[in-house]
């Protein structure tokens, strides 16, 4: 997100447009550094407390204020609501980011990059759809390798792929409940 924001402020001729994108990308920076302090936190090897609690999802909303902020054609919508799972919500959120972060580095000339997330009495979906896709945009990076990894650990699925007319389509669907984690301990041990 950082870098599609620096980008997208250097590319701009618009000096208000510039000056957004530079205030956002900061804005994400501050947080992004706050995310990481909480991770090294966790991986003390010391015996003192953590003093830090562990970190809320990025909402949705707040991915798409920030591009919205820096110039960026995206727009939100929520159906429905409900209570998610802190893995579930944490996918979402994540699924989110990186799925608009493609999308303003990928399609930059895109004049809409749409977010919507449906909550269903089983499932949550995003989706994420951008009409400034060609045909160079590739699947092999970590950002959607990653994403697949943490959609699968919440028990659901993605895909990411052209959906013609330029468009391209970021999708997962989660169920509202992940799947328990394994025991391995207990199964190795019976």
């Amino acid at each position: 997100m950082i870098v599609a924001l620096s980008e997208g402020a250097a590319a701009t001729p618009d000096q208000d447009q510039a000056r957004a994108a530079a205030s956002s990308a900061a804005e994400t920076a501050r947080s992004a550094l706050t995310e990481m302090r909480a991770m090294l936190g966790v991986l003390r090897a010391d015996d003192s407390p953590l003093p830090l609690a562990p970190l809320e999802p990025t909402p949705p909303q707040e991915t798409v204020a920030h591009a919205q902020r820096a110039g960026y054609p995206v727009t939100l919508s929520v159906v429905g609501g409900a209570l998610l799972s802190p893995s579930v919500a944490h996918a979402v959120g994540r699924i989110v980011q990186e799925g608009v972060t493609n999308a303003m580095r990928h399609a930059p000339a895109a004049s809409s990059i749409a977010v919507r997330v449906v909550h269903t009495a089983d499932a949550v979906t995003v989706e994420i759809l951008n009409d400034g896709a060609d045909a160079t945009v590739g699947t092999a990076g970590y950002g959607l390798r990653g994403l697949a990894e943490r959609a699968a650990h919440a028990g659901g699925t993605i895909i990411s792929e052209p959906v013609g007319g330029g468009r391209w389509m970021l999708r997962a669907e989660l169920p509202m409940t992940p799947p328990e984690p394994a025991d391995h301990e207990s199964k190795e041990r019976t």
